[in-house]
């Protein structure tokens, strides 16, 4: 079963639903190819089935904005308790306290940030929402010289991000400052089986441009990616099922491998896989379809997989760019923007509503690729109007 909401389902999904007559929820006109032959339920039937039937039913959503039904229909149920806890990056933090004990956080009102004594935080910090999406809000901040600025972007860019995504979405009143954690950083697209096991579908490692980057521009793959995290993400994640009892539950969680060693959690979004159709990287890395896999609970085998993969480097690059409400986005130069990428496996242009207009998967021989395209300036691809100019998407 699953719930589809704006700003995307790409094509992939789409056949996945229509090829297993998954149940559908569409919550919102969000386009789905050859939607005729989906079948769909209304938000009644759909949940009376969830709640009636007496097998577990595989329960998917494809975005954020889907969680807000989950709350309103199964908002007595563990799995929405559980839920609101990963949701909840404050409540989270809370949970795993007693597991890594020296990691500073505190929560508080957007309003509060004003009455913080910079002087007094453990820098290097990350200031983000409480209930957030993508980096939107999400700052680096190196020292107390850089407060009084970064609670300024984060204020401006929550205002806009409420402007888009509902409060399920982007919590623009509630934020929570947290310790730097230092180490590469990861996400895994995974799900609980009935039983309670960790399945791991996905294993991504995130692309930086610099220390104070928090952009979700490249994530990567590769055998060796899968080969050193395996085992470690998979007691990982054991750790938080049985500290929640999880089962029969998907996630998308982020976290970073420290130099000595360590799996700290960075944030888990409940009930979804890597966003924008960024989790379909498994199917050109290593033939893992990670909806087929969860709704027919499939688990891969891991072993036989990195033995017949290649040594290349599996990527995606999403096309972010700033929020701006000064501007009106007139169209990107996507033709321009191809020819940066030596080996693109699949071009995808985004809705024009969302921050990012492509995501890009592309196949590269070594890490160079990726080293240069972390740095890519991508003003010059996207053509900006003073607000009030009409939108026409160019090509």
């Amino acid at each position: 079963m699953i719930i589809v909401t704006k700003p995307y389902v790409s094509e992939v999904l789409a056949q996945t639903l229509r090829k297993y007559e998954v149940p559908i929820l569409k919550a919102d006109d969000v386009h789905v190819s050859n939607e005729a032959e989906l079948n769909r339920f209304s938000e009644q039937a759909f949940f009376h089935r969830f709640t009636s039937s007496h097998e577990p039913q595989p329960l998917l959503c494809n975005s954020e904005a889907s969680l807000r039904l989950l709350g309103q229909n199964l908002q007595n149920r563990p799995a929405w308790q559980q839920a609101g806890i990963f949701k909840n990056k404050a409540a989270f933090r809370q949970l795993m306290k007693p597991d890594y004990p020296d990691l500073y956080f505190q929560s508080l009102h957007l309003n509060e940030l004003d009455s913080i004594d910079p002087a007094k935080l453990p820098y290097p910090v990350i200031v983000k929402p409480s209930v957030g999406y993508s980096s939107i809000g999400v700052y680096r901040v190196e020292n107390a010289g850089q407060w009084r600025e970064a609670i300024r972007s984060t204020r401006q860019a929550l205002t806009i991000g409420a402007d888009m995504y509902s409060e399920d979405v982007v919590n623009a009143n509630e934020v929570i400052i947290e310790q730097w954690i230092d180490g590469t950083e990861y996400a895994i697209d995974a799900y609980f089986d009935f039983d309670g096991q960790p399945v791991i579908l996905n294993v991504f490692a995130r692309k930086f441009m610099h220390e104070s980057d928090t952009s979700d521009r490249i994530y990567y793959t590769s055998k060796h990616v899968i080969q050193e995290m395996l085992v470690p993400l998979t007691e990982f994640l054991s750790k938080i099922g049985k500290k929640l009892e999880l089962r029969n539950f998907p996630l998308h969680a982020e976290v970073r491998k420290t130099s000595k060693g360590s799996v700290v959690p960075v944030e888990i979004n409940p009930f979804r896989f890597a966003g924008c159709g960024t989790t379909e990287l498994g199917i050109h890395a290593y033939g893992i379809n990670s909806y087929e896999s969860f709704f027919l609970q499939q688990k891969p085998d891991w072993q036989t997989i990195t033995k017949s993969m290649d040594d290349a480097v599996y990527s995606f690059f999403c096309a972010e760019y700033e929020l701006d409400s000064g501007h009106n986005i007139l169209g990107f130069n996507h033709e321009g923007f191809k020819q940066h990428f030596q080996n693109i496996l699949e071009y995808r242009v985004m809705p024009e509503e969302f921050n990012m207009f492509a995501v890009v998967f592309y196949r590269s021989e070594t890490m160079l690729e990726n080293h240069r395209l972390i740095k890519l300036n991508l003003d010059s691809y996207i053509i900006r109007g003073q607000a009030g100019q009409a939108n026409s998407m160019s090509s």
